[in-house]
């Protein structure tokens, strides 16, 4: 399978069906529609075109399939979590091969509106933790050093956790949001942003969940962060990096994924564990790897088990920590992958406190392993992932 596939392949099975979702079935070639260039945050249909031999393509000759049509699935892969430009790459790469396309047929969503003027920030409302985010990109010019070295803005997306952000702005710099620093997190350990890689003292916060927020002063910026403290967050970065060095997150993902398609594996080593991942954090990893998304952050695996896990893993409740929810199914909810895969992940993006979630099938469902059983298995798997991962960040120049 190519890298092309691998990039579809990786992305959750096709979740979205009912009435208003119609699948048709391409032949290989153009798909003749024109599609909404207004909408960033959809691929939406705009209007019909024709076929080089001045015939309707097969969406024109679907009844169902109108203007305003959302294209939600490519051969039952779910991306109605993609942008226009990730789906136009993936459809690109499957030009020439016959595919089946999952169209919801209802009226498509508005584009993001500008963000509100900062005095109205204290009225603004929390965006309801499962509501979609769509990040946009404020327009940040580059900038000329003194010297008249040349350095190009880049802006960085990461997706926040509920709680706590471990995150210092400076006090002194009232027209804007600019990071000084970081503090630990109330059970002692770092954010998520201080994790990050690329976030360091300096940069400015420009975009939350989407809004355009660089030009707010620092007073407004801290009161919308409390008021989403309980919500998952998308928070948007510009740091300044020298264009000499604009190729190495490019490396950076080039080499993740390569290392991922080499040591994926559908079987086990005797001996070895599956170690699950929400299928949602597999999915922003794809769209950072493969197609420029944002990092996807420490993996989260607390949305695939019942509430109450933190008592449960302190001993405080009965039960196991990893007590995985009812119904969920591979493919659709969670990804297994080998222990080498899991340890890398890791010592790239990191974890949360809860503990591995490892089986001896690919199943949530079967029986947990136990946690000593699971650093076992894991503990040369993981000085073989920390040595790939400093190889790489080293040729990255990211350490």
């Amino acid at each position: 399978m190519d890298a092309e596939n691998d990039t579809l392949a990786l992305l959750r099975t096709c979740s979205t069906t009912g009435p208003d979702v119609v699948e048709v079935h391409v032949p290989p070639g153009p798909l003749a529609v024109v599609m909404d260039r207004t909408n960033e945050a959809q691929a939406v249909i705009e209007s019909f075109a024709k076929l080089p031999n001045g015939l309707p393509g097969a969406l024109e000759l679907s009844p169902e399939i109108t203007p305003g049509a959302v294209l939600v699935s490519i051969n039952n892969k779910d991306v109605s979590g993609l942008n226009m430009k990730q789906i136009s790459d993936i459809l690109r790469q499957h030009k020439d091969k016959p595919k089946v396309l999952g169209w919801r047929i209802a009226k498509p969503l508005s584009p993001l509106k500008p963000a509100p003027e900062p005095a109205a920030a204290t009225a603004a409302q929390p965006a309801p933790a499962s509501a979609p985010v769509a990040p946009t990109t404020p327009p940040v010019p580059d900038r000329r050093a003194s010297n008249g070295t040349e350095f190009a803005t880049e802006n960085i997306l990461v997706i926040c956790p509920s709680g706590p952000l471990g995150l210092l702005l400076d006090g002194q710099i009232k027209h804007r949001a600019v990071v000084q620093g970081f503090q630990k997190l109330p059970d002692g350990s770092p954010g998520v942003l201080e994790l990050h890689d690329n976030i360091q003292p300096g940069a400015s916060l420009v975009g939350i969940n989407g809004d355009d927020v660089s030009t707010w002063p620092l007073d407004a910026v801290t009161r919308r962060l409390g008021e989403l403290a309980a919500t998952e967050r998308v928070l948007q970065f510009a740091l300044p990096r020298r264009r000499a060095n604009s190729q190495d997150f490019d490396l950076r993902r080039k080499e993740e994924f390569t290392f991922l398609k080499k040591h994926d594996a559908t079987k086990i080593e005797r001996g070895e564990c599956w170690l699950v991942i929400d299928a949602k954090w597999i999915e922003r990893w794809v769209m950072y790897a493969a197609m420029h998304g944002p990092p996807p952050g420490p993996i989260t695996n607390e949305t695939l088990v019942q509430d109450g896990w933190q008592a449960r893993l302190a001993g405080t409740a009965a039960g196991d920590p990893d007590l995985p929810r009812p119904g969920l199914k591979l493919g659709v909810d969670y990804r297994c992958v080998t222990p080498l895969v899991w340890c890398f992940f890791v010592a790239l993006h990191g974890s949360s406190k809860l503990p591995p979630l490892a089986r001896y099938v690919m199943d949530i469902h079967a029986n947990p392993i136990s946690a000593r059983e699971a650093s076992k298995i894991l503990k040369p798997q993981s000085l073989k992932a920390e040595t790939t991962v400093t190889q790489i960040k080293h040729r990255c120049h990211q350490e």
